[in-house]
């Protein structure tokens, strides 16, 4: 895991026996009770309160602070949540089959899943989506000077792992990757912090 613990939050091993009730969290609001991922979120005034995430079906689980923004984002199972400790509720939350994340900088987060490469800014709240780079797997990512460096399972082909890269400015892909017909797409919600 990237950041256990912080000012903003701490991961719990599991749903504590005493004191308040949890609050579950799921991607469609619907009550959750059985124990998922467990974090306790800091709020600024002192207070605390436990969330209770549905998790999805992969085996990745992580938290990433964001502490510029007051925003925490919750990996549960591959499903993504993106959190303020202040509301009890996901900012926005995606059903996705995430299998590795990694920290771009102060407003990005760049993850996979076995297909293809997502990079959630936080600023914009805005989701960018490439198009399918794999058959069946993802592996290796870096960033070195603004580029995604990572490979990816040509099942079709070769049968052999392929170096990709993505400039992560302009979300040009170079090298073999799997060929679909369908582009790249940005989902772009209302920021957050914008009250108009």
């Amino acid at each position: 895991m990237s950041t256990r613990n912080s000012n903003q939050f701490e991961v719990l091993k599991s749903l504590p026996a005493y004191g308040p009730m949890y609050i579950p969290i799921n991607t469609d609001g619907e009550g959750f009770f059985s124990e998922g991922f467990v974090v306790k979120f800091y709020n600024k005034d002192g207070t605390n309160w436990i969330a209770n995430f549905k998790p999805g079906w992969t085996n990745y689980y992580d938290v990433f602070d964001y502490p510029k923004f007051n925003i925490v984002i919750v990996i549960a199972g591959g499903f993504v949540y993106v959190m303020s400790p202040e509301n009890k509720k996901p900012i926005v939350s995606y059903e996705l089959g995430v299998e590795y994340a990694l920290k771009h900088n102060d407003e990005n987060l760049i993850f996979s899943d076995s297909e293809k490469i997502f990079d959630y800014n936080i600023y914009e709240n805005s989701l960018w989506c490439s198009k399918r780079l794999s058959v069946d797997g993802i592996k290796d990512l870096k960033i070195q000077d603004n580029v995604l460096f990572g490979k990816t399972y040509d099942l079709c082909d070769t049968e052999q792992w392929q170096d990709f890269s993505i400039n992560l400015d302009t979300k040009e892909i170079k090298g073999r990757y799997f060929i679909e017909g369908s582009s790249s797409i940005t989902v772009r919600k209302k920021s957050w912090w914008k009250f108009w």
